[in-house]
């Protein structure tokens, strides 16, 4: 079972070995197996045009907002009271707190019964 496992590993590793130097080669000779871009026609570029000229011709005009059904219509925000701003630097240990102990200092913790 170890001799078969060893094979297929050995295997593996070959065959990627091969992959990977069949990439190098064919990039330093150029071929990046990309495909090149489409390029535009006459025809997608028309139909740019007419899109473009299409959201152009749009008008927007201010008369919904004159609606008397925009009108009644109930503002349901709700406003936030102003909270009070923290400290400049939360990452200094806060006044009154405990100091900060040493990375290395010893901590004795609880001893299991085994």
């Amino acid at each position: 079972m170890r001799y078969l496992i060893s094979i297929l590993g050995l295997a593996i590793v070959v065959g990627t070995g091969y992959f990977t130097v069949a990439q190098y080669i064919s990039v330093a000779n150029g071929q990046t197996g990309l495909k090149p871009t489409k390029t535009v026609d006459s025809t997608s570029g028309a139909q740019v045009l007419a899109l473009l000229n299409k959201l152009n011709s749009i008008k927007l005009d201010g008369q919904i907002f004159e609606n008397e059904k925009f009108m009644s219509l109930q503002d349901w925000g709700v406003t936030i009271a102003p909270q009070t701003i923290g400290r400049q630097n939360p990452y200094l240990p806060a006044v009154g707190a405990a100091p900060i102990t040493a990375p290395n200092a010893r901590v004795n913790l609880p001893r299991t019964t085994r």
